[in-house]
């Protein structure tokens, strides 16, 4: 039977067939996944492109409001780095759960929880600021350069420092866009994130508190 298969195929043995690494799995999930977010919301974001500037960075960094209030493309350069940073900071979440030893199918599902989560935010933030297209196209804007944060998320430590400061730079950015009732919009954006995580916290601390109670 063996040697039939292999005159068949011109006395090659057939390479078998394995699927890939988990690792590389789950990362060309991802990068498939991020590519058609980013493909449909190009329009919005113009032109995603980036060439390394430092000094826009630092300035952005400084005074993101003011840095904001320019000219189209520094709006473009600064959303697509807001946007990398984040891929940056869920990759790194990612590979930082592989490397301490959680499955890939776990790493994968943070990578995702975290990118659904941007996405809702985002789709609060135009929900609420619903009036013509060109506050929409700040608001998200606003949004992408407000990700920058992310870049340093790769602990579940360091998510949550990036959480508030990405709250507090998208409240500069929507200033900054010139959107109105900025405080407003950011409060029930990350607001309603943050009552979602606390209230699964509070039930998982319930539910470990009644296990030990009926164990004893």
């Amino acid at each position: 039977m063996v040697s039939r298969q292999t005159s068949e195929t011109g006395g090659k043995s057939r390479p078998s067939s394995r699927p890939a690494p988990p690792l590389r799995a789950w990362f060309l999930t991802w990068r498939l996944l991020l590519t058609r977010t980013l493909r449909t919301a190009r329009h919005n974001l113009g032109k995603i492109h980036y060439r390394p500037q430092p000094h826009l960075m630092l300035s952005y960094l400084r005074a993101p409001a003011s840095t904001l209030d320019s000219d189209g493309e520094t709006h473009a350069r600064l959303a697509a780095l807001g946007v990398r940073a984040f891929v940056a900071g869920a990759l790194g979440l990612a590979a930082v759960s592989v490397i301490r030893g959680e499955t890939s199918a776990t790493a994968l599902s943070q990578a995702l929880a975290a990118l659904a989560w941007a996405l809702a935010r985002l789709g609060i933030l135009v929900y609420f600021a619903r009036r013509d297209r060109s506050t929409r196209s700040g608001v998200i804007t606003a949004w992408a350069v407000g990700l920058f944060p992310y870049v340093i998320g790769v602990t579940s430590g360091m998510r949550l420092i990036a959480f508030v400061l990405s709250a507090v730079y998208t409240a500069a950015s929507l200033e900054g866009m010139g959107v109105d009732r900025t405080r407003s919009l950011v409060t029930k954006a990350f607001g309603a994130q943050a009552l979602v995580i606390g209230l699964s916290w509070a039930i998982r601390a319930l539910v470990a508190l009644i296990a030990l109670n009926v164990s004893f």
